[in-house]
């Protein structure tokens, strides 16, 4: 769906300061070669305008149905853009020419998850957006004992927002004089990192997004967002297929709101593994306005040779 850009909020801000089941793929893909498929199944406010994607780590490519061309289910390759790579994630972007929209992705792939996102910085006071994941083969869960069955993935967040920049980093030169209301913007990114809890004995998972920073997408200073900003994914249901969804919770001064969803498929053996996506809304506080974001986890188990964040705890899994 088109969905509006927070001009007016980016503006004050700165001034200031596959097979048609998303969640299996070829066999022969996966592990740390990528993977895609669709996006049917993943709740419809995270996938959004993302149909479908494709993610090769080896070659370097990612393609991605839906989101350039607003509704209509074209495929696109991304062009590869290290100037915007983060911790854990790999950036790439697209943008046709000057005057066309421009669509800033990420993407990343841990043993059998992979995950990517694609996110417009808008024009005409509209932006697409969506979040993709998937698994190569089955759902294999973490195996139960009394010492086994709560375990933690850790690592990395990327998020990327509805507040654009007409002065981005990578936007291409428009002619002079070009009038801001026709200038394509460059969409604004928030890094974290995130911890995840699920306990496989009672199929349940919970965790939170946290050390958030804003990061305008023109090169201004980074606004760190504060405890206020943290996003607190309500526990929920692990699905007999691997999956869950449930709210995503902003706590400002203990004042618990719901401000959006958060879904996600583990993967590997023994779940080695955990991609997800999220979609929240007027969740990063005062400054802000009208603010939406789109998020992205792709993650390893701690204590298993793909879990090696520093956040990970120091003893057990």
């Amino acid at each position: 769906m088109n969905r509006l850009i927070a001009a007016a909020a980016a503006l004050a801000l700165l001034g200031a300061c596959g097979d048609g089941n998303p969640f299996t793929t070829d066999p022969t893909d996966g592990g740390d070669g990528g993977g895609g498929g669709d996006t049917a199944g993943i709740p419809e406010n995270i996938s959004d305008d993302l149909d479908a994607f494709t993610y090769n780590p080896a070659t370097d490519t990612l393609t991605i149905t839906g989101v350039f061309l607003d509704d209509e289910a074209s495929t696109v390759t991304y062009a590869r853009t290290p100037s915007l790579d983060v911790p854990g994630y790999v950036a790439y972007s697209v943008q046709e020419d000057p005057l066309d929209q421009h669509v800033t992705a990420y993407a990343q792939s841990i043993s059998s998850v992979t995950g990517a996102m694609a996110v417009s910085g808008g024009q005409f006071t509209f932006y697409n957006g969506g979040v993709g994941y998937t698994r190569s083969g089955g759902f294999d869960p973490q195996d139960v004992t009394p010492d086994t069955g709560l375990v933690t993935y850790a690592g990395d967040y990327i998020g990327i927002t509805n507040i654009g920049s007409v002065d981005g980093t990578e936007l291409a030169p428009v002619p002079p004089g070009t009038s801001d209301s026709i200038r394509p913007r460059q969409a604004s990114t928030v890094t974290g990192s995130i911890f995840i809890n699920a306990d496989f004995i009672d199929n349940t998972v919970k965790g939170t997004v946290y050390d958030r920073v804003f990061r305008p997408s023109n090169g201004a200073a980074a606004v760190p967002l504060g405890p206020d900003g943290d996003l607190n994914l309500v526990p929920t249901e692990i699905t007999a297929d691997g999956t869950f969804a449930g709210d995503v919770q902003v706590a400002p001064s203990g004042d618990r709101q719901t401000v959006g969803e958060y879904g996600g498929i583990f993967g590997g053996t023994n779940s080695d593994a955990v991609a997800g996506g999220l979609y929240v809304e007027e969740h990063m506080g005062p400054g802000f306005g009208d603010e939406e974001e789109y998020g992205l986890f792709v993650l390893g188990r701690c204590g298993t040779p793909v879990g090696t964040s520093p956040l990970c705890p120091t003893v057990g899994e």
